[in-house]
């Protein structure tokens, strides 16, 4: 027999405290799996009651859709009439319920990204101008006005009606952009260029293709574009902007069931015009009410200033060189805020300052 003395058990070795810590926590194991095992229990029963109460909720489910069905193929059901679903628990038949309605007006508002035109900063903000304020700043003569037309001109073309409140160049200086944007990209007709235009350099045989165009403008674009040249006079300043924004975007939300994409040509030009002093003030309290009523708005500035609080894409114009003819320019886009994706950086883009179309110099 060894005199070694034997090794102490682990609940020998280890002190009061610890032996009590120790029956704490195989307590607390315990009392949960009790409580687990508890919980189980009441589900198991809670399931069974709902096995139990499924026939007739069945029952009911099965008349609605056989009655569904036979309206939608235009004619009852074989022989019989469709069941009348009463209760409290179905709606009655043929009225949908409230969440129901405003699902499928959400539905049939189609995307509500606002894409640029230019696939490579539509990808980099994951689609395109989502709801609340987004800015165009730059210098005089950086094209911001020129992108700002761009955008509502692809907005259109999609469906999407746009609330424009050209306070810079006035409605007809952006029919003019849209006259020779169309007549650049219509083979068949001569270019009516945007200087000429404005110019009012149009001679006789070129009068018959403005005349189209513009009819083809009335017919496409005019209806979903409402043009106006200047913020509502003695409407309250700021606070009467605001409200005539509100009302003509719902107004045509309400009649085209399309969220409309808000645009102002400039900022500086609406503080003026709404009485205020401070653009950035302007800004934040258009930002918020877009925000408030889920529509995208753009507004360009001549600012250089830090990002609005709030804004949710920042993109900032810089020309760059442009080609003898005066034509073609090289135009930075940099984007400086952009909370959708995050991604900051700068976008080098080829201006045509006859149409107004820019195209991006990196491949896409």
């Amino acid at each position: 027999m060894s005199d070694e003395p034997s090794s102490p058990t682990l609940e020998q070795a280890a002190s009061p405290e610890e032996r009590d810590l120790g029956d704490f926590i195989d307590d607390v194991i315990a009392r949960t799996l009790r409580h687990r095992e508890s919980d189980q229990g009441q589900l198991r029963s809670r399931h069974g009651e709902w096995l139990s109460s499924r026939q007739p909720f069945e029952e009911e489910f099965r008349r609605l859709a056989d009655s569904l069905a036979a309206e939608t193929r235009g004619r009852a059901g074989a022989g019989d009439p469709p069941a009348t679903v009463t209760g409290p628990s179905l709606p009655a038949h043929g009225q949908p319920s409230r969440f129901l309605a405003a699902f499928l007006e959400e539905r049939a508002r189609g995307p509500r990204l606002v894409p640029s035109g230019l696939p490579q900063l539509d990808r980099r903000l994951g689609g395109g101008f989502d709801r609340g304020l987004h800015l165009i700043a730059g210098p005089p003569a950086a094209g911001k006005s020129a992108l700002l037309q761009a955008i509502a001109w692809e907005a259109v073309l999609s469906g999407r009606p746009v609330v424009y409140y050209s306070l810079r160049g006035g409605g007809r200086g952006v029919w003019e952009r849209l006259v020779s944007t169309l007549s650049r990209v219509v083979d068949d007709h001569p270019t009516l260029a945007l200087a000429d235009l404005r110019a009012r350099d149009i001679d006789a045989n070129r009068l018959p293709s403005l005349t189209l165009i513009d009819r083809c403008l009335q017919r496409f674009v005019l209806p979903f574009l409402t043009l106006l040249d200047a913020a509502p006079a003695g409407a309250g300043g700021l606070d009467g902007f605001l409200c005539d924004m509100r009302t003509r975007l719902r107004r045509l939300e309400e009649r085209q069931a399309v969220t409309p994409l808000l645009l102002v040509d400039d900022l500086q030009r609406l503080t003026a015009l709404a009485g205020e002093t401070d653009p950035h003030e302007v800004a934040t309290r258009l930002g918020e009410t877009l925000r408030r009523i889920s529509a995208p708005g753009l507004v360009t500035t001549t600012s250089a200033g830090a990002p609005v609080s709030g804004t949710e894409t920042h993109l900032a114009l810089t020309p760059g060189s442009t080609a003898p003819d005066g034509m073609l320019s090289r135009i930075s886009l940099r984007v400086h805020t952009n909370r959708r994706t995050g991604w900051l950086g700068t976008l080098p883009l080829v201006f045509d300052r006859g149409s107004g179309i820019f195209a991006s110099v990196e491949p896409d």
